[in-house]
């Protein structure tokens, strides 16, 4: 026995006799939080021991974990990619029946279940390919690209459920489902009636695009912010001007009674009827000289003469 074992011994068993609440009474309290009680076999004894463990995290990073995908309804893809027969045929091999019928080898070698995962692609994509032909006739183009990248959605739209870390994966569907979607819109916009058909056969679920919205920084908030104020501050002075007129015109009139009532006055004493003022009105604009509007021409040759003083009286 060393002895770091020999001084240790009696320390382990000093301190193996000691509950958790003598223990807390003999070390520091601001301590104690770092320290959990284990226990240890020494020398064919059980004992517990406080054992200092930190809780210090510095430079560990945990990094969260993505969400849990379960859909991906905003692809409008509204059923799953069914599943092949086993015993069907593989495209290529379709116009070979009468040849391969009988052969059991045959049958099962080039039939879906002995295929590869390109074979099973091929086969996919050509039997798409002649239904879309089939129902838009030779020249759909359009529509066949529409249809394959349909099958692909939907044929990766389960692996990224499945493996939610694969974030490239994720992208490439995301890319796809967004090229789907403005060639969809595309058709929409050069015939409805093929694009309505087209939707119904392949059941996809369109939303018509919101219009692409203009990006508006701090100085788009700063110069509406601005123009909001002036607005408020036109506004109050407005208000101002309108209690301001309201004023003056409530004296205007006050001023204006008072007059009238003077002159009313004035008539009576005198002894002169208020047709008098009316008549002297009209003699006053019939004698005004009426003013004429001069050409050019004329107020050169009047301003060279000196007589434009003379014209105008």
């Amino acid at each position: 026995m060393n002895m770091a074992t020999k001084t240790c011994l009696p320390l382990t068993s000093r301190l193996s006799n000691l509950s958790l609440q003598q223990f807390k009474e003999t070390v520091n309290p601001f301590c104690f939080n770092s320290f959990s009680l284990k226990s240890f076999v020494t020398f064919g004894k059980r004992c517990t021991l406080p054992v200092y463990v930190p809780h210090r995290l510095y430079g560990r990073k945990v990094k969260p974990k993505p969400p849990k995908i379960t859909h991906f309804d905003y692809s409008g893809d509204l059923r799953i990619l069914p599943a092949l027969k086993q015993d069907t045929l593989l495209y290529n091999f379709q116009g070979l029946e009468g040849e391969i019928q009988g052969n059991e080898t045959l049958e099962r070698l080039f039939s879906v279940s002995y295929a590869t995962a390109d074979e099973l692609a091929n086969h996919r994509r050509e039997l798409v390919k002649d239904r879309i032909i089939q129902l838009f006739g030779p020249d759909s183009e359009l529509e066949q690209e529409i249809a394959l990248l349909t099958l692909g959605i939907r044929q990766m739209i389960p692996y990224c459920i499945q493996f939610r870390t694969d974030k490239g994966n994720k992208i490439y569907l995301l890319k796809r489902i967004f090229k789907r979607r403005r060639l969809l819109t595309h058709l929409r916009e050069i015939d409805h009636e093929r694009f309505e058909w087209l939707l119904k056969e392949l059941k996809i679920r369109y939303v018509i695009p919101r219009d692409r919205e203009e990006h508006k920084g701090w100085k788009y908030d700063k110069r509406v912010s601005t123009q909001q104020e002036a607005k408020a501050l036109q506004r109050k002075k407005l208000e101002d001007l309108k209690v301001k007129f309201e004023d003056e015109k409530k004296t205007f009139f006050e001023h204006k009674s008072k007059i009238l009532a003077e002159i009313e006055k004035d008539l009576e004493r005198y002894g002169v009827d208020k047709s008098f003022l009316d008549d002297l009105q009209v003699v006053e604009k019939e004698t005004e000289k009426p003013h004429k509007i001069l050409s050019w021409e004329e107020r050169v040759k009047l301003g060279m003469t000196g007589y434009i003083k003379d014209y105008y009286g």
